[in-house]
């Protein structure tokens, strides 16, 4: 019964962000939603490196020479290839997972979000790889500029921007010891 349970939890999970969307900014025009791969939308999120308008954005954010411009294209143009494969691939396995749900086939269902765990290390691996070579060919007052962004499409977390206050206080924490005297 717990297998079961993780079965399906794991299988909802993976549809919730399957099926996820982010907001646009107001004035945004409507577009393709979330991170990107796997058949949410192309685009790598809004506004990020990955986007539609992020090759532009970025030669004019951190002043890119040609030569810089053309390893920059190189690259998104590269992910965005290896992507297309791995979206093929998953749209697949999402079409499995869902015959192997309605069957309750367990062992079928942990093979596939197996599979799909496997995709998801390859996007990001993808990912990674063409941030890389981008960051490869900076100046080092570019790199300056450029690692916020970077950090961002990673995920890793950094400072809060200027004007947010401090972090909100959950209802039940205890507030911090004085320092000793």
């Amino acid at each position: 019964m717990m297998i079961r349970c993780l079965a399906i939890s794991i299988c909802a999970a993976g549809l919730a962000l399957a099926q996820s969307a982010t907001t646009p900014a107001p004035g945004t025009p409507p577009g393709p939603r979330g991170r990107g791969g796997f058949g949410r939308g192309g685009d790598w999120g809004p506004g990020g490196i990955f986007s539609r308008n992020g090759e532009a954005r970025l030669t004019k954010q951190l002043g890119l020479n040609a030569t810089q411009q053309n390893t920059l294209h190189t690259a998104l143009m590269s992910a965005e290839v290896q992507r297309k494969g791995l979206n093929e691939q998953a749209r697949s396995l999402r079409t499995q997972l869902s015959a192997a749900v309605k069957a309750g086939n367990e062992g079928q269902i942990e093979s596939i979000t197996r599979d799909m765990s496997a995709l998801q290390q390859q996007e990001t691996s993808i990912h990674a790889r063409t941030l890389a070579t981008v960051y490869g060919s900076l100046t080092a007052d570019q790199k300056t500029k450029f690692e916020p962004m970077m950090n961002r499409e990673l995920g890793v977390p950094g400072p809060r921007p200027a004007g947010r206050g401090p972090l909100p206080r959950r209802p039940n924490a205890q507030p911090p010891a004085a320092p000793p005297q």
